[in-house]
């Protein structure tokens, strides 16, 4: 359609003309039938086709909404249903849905029979298309492994219990199909958030750092290797690699009550409405513009395979933006012009989108935003959850920021992955800290190329490319993982990286990008590493720590002195930052050396980048013993 106003094209829905500022509210819809045919191939409309319709066994089993006073369903109702097992297609997918139910059924005040015929018909109807879940129920669950003195024990884990004895439950269940030469079980569904299957709070490598924002970050990633407690101690210190991974993993958090309730039965339902793919042909990207070349190279995947809409027009341009992703702050949550609204831009049509800005554990703003070209402390937010709460369609979102899927000790609406998972999305990769990219990314189109890309920068990168590839989300996140470790320097940074993004949602799911098929190699789980040739961490040590709230003790200054060559080093960074990234010299206020089991020491050097309170950013800087300067990391 055209503004009536001044005429300017307009490719999708939006409520203002970013010309001149007219209400368009309701005008697409009533225009968009006299114009569809004459729409170029490359604009953004509403999908042409909907979503891929389910199978008839789908259609047949959708969850009804269950009350807490209803009892399970009748054996003879359609709900209950299920076929014969001879008449079931072979598994394509085998998991376990990770649960307890006597956790969760309090939490969304409910019963647990009504409960478990939820559960039940999910993974009845999943079955029918070829994904075999079965549930582990932590609430009462009993051994498939005799005990040392003969019989099985029974146990009732609740909100107390640790997570390794959930994950032991899975262990059980492995060593029982190895025993039987069952085929493996691959994928791993945890519904409920951290107060129903716990969820790993690991120390982070940072923690002693008195001015640190993250002391420790959650992680799901040791669900993958349920050994034991001592995958904690394996984490910290990088020889988890050495392991043989189980699962790929997966969590659905919920909000408690009669709403948590209701947003599991909608989950359920749209899972299994795109359990034969996620129709996928619209993204967006939205970036904080200093990183709008690093985000380019990332979306890569994306720009191959999907349609964009263009940008070129997203006012106020300075003429260096890229017409196929938003920048904020240029576009901005923080302005009543509608020309400038981050609401007027957004694509609540897209199918994927991808994030590349700043976060914030600050509980009053849950908002991902980003600073003007060429700052570092003129900042304004460019999204909000709600935005998440409009979407269209069935959608994959990936989400680089820091804090950027923050759930725990958070309401639905201060949270975007809630948000987001409650409404239309069915899957969200995200961080529970701060995140680390490559810092150089204000460029240009032909410089993109050569850009390196580090840290989650990698994970969004390799996840892009799988989904677009037809791989599940869970191996699509495994394997992004797995690529973090290996293309970077196998330190604290990669691990952390690793560690702190998760995958939320069902992992079984995919996207359909052409002929809705699904990939059909398997992402390996081996061990990325063995002992005798993988490199670990043996230890830290604090080298220099100046705190504002905490003056320099007698043996801090002294410890200062006696290593001068830090401040040497120091200085040697400081041209580096200004000379490659125009970062003004300063000092550094945390510096910390890291060894390693082959004798190897580094050092890490932490300078703030940014005052501003709700978003502050630093710079690390990690060089060898001797200075030489190995990579350079900015928070997000």
């Amino acid at each position: 359609m055209f503004c009536p106003e001044c005429g300017t094209k307009i490719d999708e829905p939006m409520n203002f003309c970013p010309e001149c500022g007219t209400n368009l509210i309701g005008l697409f819809a009533k225009m968009e039938a006299e114009e569809a045919a004459n729409k170029p191939q490359q604009t953004v409309s509403p999908p042409s086709a909907q979503p891929a319709a389910p199978t008839q066994s789908a259609q047949s089993n959708r969850i009804e909404n269950v009350h807490a006073d209803l009892p399970a369903a009748e054996p003879e109702s359609p709900a209950a249903q299920t076929q014969p097992e001879e008449d079931l297609p072979e598994p394509v997918m085998r998991g376990f849905i990770l649960t307890n139910l006597t956790s969760l059924s309090k939490h969304l005040r409910t019963s647990v029979d009504a409960l478990r015929n939820i559960f039940d018909q999910f993974i009845a109807t999943k079955r029918r298309i070829g994904v075999a879940y079965q549930l582990v129920d932590a609430g009462d669950y009993e051994y498939l492994e005799k005990g040392l003195f003969g019989g099985h024990k029974h146990v009732k884990l609740g909100s107390s219990s640790p997570w390794y004895e959930y994950a032991d439950l899975l262990l059980d269940q492995h060593k029982a199909e190895v025993k039987a030469k069952q085929p493996e079980t691959d994928f791993l569904f945890i519904v409920g958030g951290h107060e129903i299957v716990p969820m790993p709070k690991l120390p982070h490598w940072g923690k002693d750092d008195p001015d640190a924002h993250d002391k420790d970050y959650d992680t799901d990633f040791l669900y993958a290797y349920p050994y034991g407690k001592e995958m904690e101690e394996k984490m910290w210190s990088t020889r988890i690699f050495t392991y043989d991974a189980l699962f790929y993993t997966g969590r659905l958090p919920l909000v408690s009550g009669d709403e948590g309730l209701q947003d599991l039965i909608n989950y359920f339902n749209r899972d299994l409405e795109n359990s034969l793919g996620i129709r996928t042909n619209t993204m967006y990207a939205q970036t904080d513009p200093n990183w709008k070349g690093v985000t380019a190279k990332i979306i890569t995947p994306l720009l191959s395979k999907l349609k964009i809409a263009n940008y070129a027009n997203a006012l106020p341009s300075d003429g260096d933006g890229f017409g196929f992703m938003i920048m904020s702050p240029a576009i901005t949550l923080e302005t009543d012009d509608p020309r400038y609204s981050s609401a007027s831009w957004f694509n609540t049509h897209a199918q994927y989108v991808f994030i590349n800005m700043h976060g914030s554990d600050a509980p009053k703003y849950p908002y991902y935003g980003g600073n003007t070209l060429g700052t570092n402390n003129d900042f304004y937010w460019g999204l909000a959850p709600v935005m998440f709460a409009h979407m269209e369609y069935p959608n994959v979102v990936f989400a680089q920021p820091c804090y950027g899927a923050r759930f725990i000790g958070y309401p639905k609406d201060k949270s975007m992955i809630l948000t987001a998972l409650s409404h239309k999305t069915l899957i969200y990769v995200g961080s529970s800290r701060v995140a680390l990219g490559n810092p150089r990314g204000n460029c240009s189109l032909e410089q993109v190329p050569n850009i390196p890309l580090g840290w989650s920068d990698i994970t969004g990168y390799v996840f892009n490319d799988l989904m677009m590839k037809g791989y599940t989300a869970g191996e699509a996140f495994f394997h992004a993982r797995c690529e973090t470790y290996r293309n970077g320097n196998k330190s604290w940074e990669e691990a952390l990286t690793i560690g702190e993004f998760n995958l939320y949602g069902d992992p079984t799911l995919f996207c359909d990008v052409e002929d809705g098929s699904k990939a059909t190699s398997k992402i390996s789980k081996a061990a990325l590493t063995t002992e005798t040739n993988g490199i670990f961490i043996t230890g830290t040590e604090t080298m220099i720590q100046k705190s504002a709230n905490k003056p320099q003790s007698m043996l801090e200054q002294l410890r200062q002195q006696v290593n001068k060559n830090l401040m040497d080093i120091s200085d040697s960074i400081g041209k580096h930052l200004y000379e490659e990234y125009g970062i003004p010299k300063r000092e550094p206020f945390f510096v910390q050396k890291v060894k390693y089991s082959n004798g190897k020491e580094e050092l890490n050097f932490h300078y703030n980048l940014s005052e501003n309170e709700i978003a502050p950013t630093e710079i690390i800087v990690q060089t060898s013993a001797n200075g030489e300067i190995q990579s350079v990391a900015q928070t997000k």
